[in-house]
């Protein structure tokens, strides 16, 4: 990002304060790092570029609340930097070949983290703000939408960046809600989701054949199609398909 103004207004979407604990993700030559650590916070700045890794330590070598990490972001413990129960804040500018991955790994551990602000393509903003019945909703808007509120903040040009995307980017609010889900029912969640979805044009009742399921007693007309379906509707099918009621 090279856009000094858009920097700044992602600072002030962001609203650092002093004692925030900052995982940056893709920090690159650390242009939002250095507006960030203005702020008295402190920033584990994740970056799998080994060149552009050593760049960042030389740079920020006498700056001690700065701690530049060699490491692929999906394969990162978030829990091993949790401490003192301070709830991580999480932002970056993702690579759009790793944002499903991402998200998921992030929901996964919501728990421990307080908010995200991050940048990615515009297609994917409107996919995890999508609402029922439009094209967009699919499999991350239902399950990110379970256990989080997503806001796009603003979009940004791809002349605000260098090298020069092709599409244009938004910058993104995901807040967690405050609420618990056992791991088993996420998993089954999660995967009655995928498997509703993966045959998009076909009604439910076609997509789950593999259930025994008494249409007479699931609260959801199997007739309908998964992208008319809310998260909060894919919680009662999934509870009735695992649980029978």
């Amino acid at each position: 990002m090279i856009d000094k103004n858009i920097i700044r207004k992602c600072i002030r979407a962001i609203n650092p304060a002093e004692g925030d604990i900052f995982v940056e993700i893709g920090p690159g030559k650390g242009s939002l790092t250095n507006e960030l650590v203005e702020y008295g916070v402190e920033i584990i700045a994740i970056e799998i570029d080994r060149n552009l890794c050593d760049f960042l330590i030389e740079k920020y070598s006498c700056n001690s609340n700065i701690k530049i990490i060699n490491e692929d972001i999906l394969k990162f413990d978030f829990e091993n930097i949790f401490e003192d129960g301070i709830k991580l804040r999480v932002v970056g500018n993702i690579p759009y070949n790793i944002t499903s991955p991402l998200i998921f790994k992030l929901i996964e551990n919501r728990e421990i983290i307080k908010d995200v602000h991050l940048m990615v393509q515009k297609d994917v903003a409107l996919r995890l703000i999508a609402k029922p019945g439009t094209k967009e909703y699919g499999i991350l808007s239902v399950i990110l939408g379970l256990v989080a509120d997503i806001e796009k903040l603003f979009d940004v040009s791809n002349k605000c960046f260098y090298p020069f995307p092709e599409v244009m980017s938004s910058f993104i609010k995901i807040e967690f809600k405050d609420m618990k889900i056992e791991g088993n029912f996420y998993n089954d969640f999660k995967e009655i989701v995928k498997i509703s979805f993966n045959k998009r044009r076909k009604t439910l009742k076609n997509a789950l054949k593999d259930f025994v399921i008494d249409e007479n007693k699931c609260p959801i007309e199997l007739s309908r199609r998964a992208e008319t379906l809310t998260p909060e509707e894919f919680i009662l099918l999934t509870k009735f398909l695992i649980n029978g009621y």
